[in-house]
């Protein structure tokens, strides 16, 4: 599955595993109901990962399944910090 996607020349293709709730409620918010479980880089492990989860709790309200997404490294902005002096504080008194 995963496997057979073109990579992207642009981005570094990741794979997010997610897991849906299927026993949560019509009331319960679709982001509540889907949570990233886990990311890696390899496709076969992806699928591998899913195929071992959804074995493991296929009795548990859930279902795993693997979405494609880009790695976007942005670079940080390195910024100098202020020098800041500490003052060494009294001690408490009793």
């Amino acid at each position: 599955m995963a496997a057979d996607l073109k990579p992207s020349k642009k981005y570094q293709h990741i794979y997010a595993i997610l897991r849906y709730e299927t026993d949560a409620g019509e009331n319960v918010p679709i982001d509540l109901r889907v949570t990233v479980k886990k990311v890696v880089v390899d496709p076969q492990f992806a699928d591998q990962e899913v195929k071992r989860l959804n074995e493991l709790n296929k009795d548990k309200g859930c279902h795993y399944f693997v979405q494609i997404t880009r790695f976007e490294d942005v670079p940080i902005e390195i910024q100098s910090l202020p020098t800041v002096q500490w003052m060494r504080s009294e001690e408490p008194q009793a």
